[in-house]
């Protein structure tokens, strides 16, 4: 996100005005940790169970990453909407 406000808007000279992030309980869980990265996306390998579970910890800790993106999207003074 960084790479794009500070270089690809400085080189076209246009400003967004809103950023949109989209995430899903699954996806706040899988960005948390892994054994291995490629075994989440390869057909080939299942997915843990702590993935699909009910589990609060890793949603909370899931939580706290896309916090940090909306930081990051605050820092350019441009909206958040967040799906």
């Amino acid at each position: 996100m960084e790479k794009f406000f500070n270089i690809k808007c400085r080189a076209s000279g246009l400003t967004p005005q809103c950023v949109g992030l989209a995430s899903t309980i699954r996806a706040l869980k899988l960005h948390v940790y892994s054994r291995c990265n490629m075994c989440l996306f390869s057909p080939c390998c299942y997915l843990d169970p702590v993935y699909v579970d009910e589990n609060i910890k890793l949603l909370e800790r899931g939580w706290a990453n896309t916090q940090h993106h909306i930081y990051n999207v605050l820092k350019f003074n441009v909206s958040v909407v967040w799906l």
